[in-house]
């Protein structure tokens, strides 16, 4: 794989934290005042990870998951993501449950390489009529909802960070990382019909998988 590619995929990996975490940012904030300092903070943890990426592929691995490494950049770039998303939910409302923690975000990366790998072998890899479908109901889905707009914001202020505009984030991050969760979400579907428990199988799947820490 070219260094350019594998660049490319660790900027995805750090940016679907936004999508899945940090697109209700603004919405969440408690007060308009604090919306700006949210966004700064975003757009802050998006210069440093592209900075980072300017000199490598990600840093050294933080583990590897049958001979693919998890950069430590990654990780720490997406704790810090999901750790903004967590206080400015905190100050809204109180009692949110436990905070991210670095590992807990390493461990998350690994299971979702370990099922994707496993998917791929299964054959069960999402092809392009799928993940033009799901963008389909995505699109649908933002323009029914109130805090889209919040959203857009907050997307557009780590890619600003990262360099990038919207375009070329759903073109070169976007749709292949909705191919890795549609991939996953096609394996669970074949195990839970072949009456096999997803839970369990997930454990499996990782205590088979090779994974090596430094």
């Amino acid at each position: 794989m070219k260094a350019t590619t594998k660049k490319w995929i660790w900027i995805a990996a750090a940016a679907l934290v936004v999508l899945v975490a940090l697109g209700a940012v603004l919405a969440a904030a408690s007060s308009r005042e604090k919306a700006p300092e949210a966004m700064e903070e975003i757009e802050q943890i998006g210069e440093k990870y592209r900075e980072e990426q300017s000199g490598g592929e990600g840093g050294e691995a933080a583990a590897t998951v049958n001979g693919t490494p998890i950069s430590s950049s990654l990780v720490e770039r997406t704790y810090e993501l999901q750790l903004a998303f967590y206080n400015v939910n905190k100050e809204k409302y109180g009692d949110v449950g436990e905070a991210p923690t670095e590992e807990a975000v390493l461990q998350s990366l690994i299971e979702t390489e370990a099922l994707v790998q496993e998917a791929g072998r299964r054959g069960l890899t999402a092809d392009e009529k799928q993940v033009e479908e799901y963008f389909k109901a995505v699109d649908e889905a933002k323009q029914a909802s109130e805090g889209s707009g919040e959203a857009e914001q907050a997307l557009r202020a780590y890619l600003d960070g990262l360099g990038m505009d919207l375009e070329t984030y759903r073109e070169q991050i976007e749709k292949p990382l909705a191919k890795q969760q549609l991939s996953i979400e096609n394996l669970a579907a074949a195990v839970q019909e072949e009456g096999t428990d997803w839970a369990t199988f997930k454990q499996r799947v990782l205590e088979e998988a090779q994974i090596v820490y430094p």
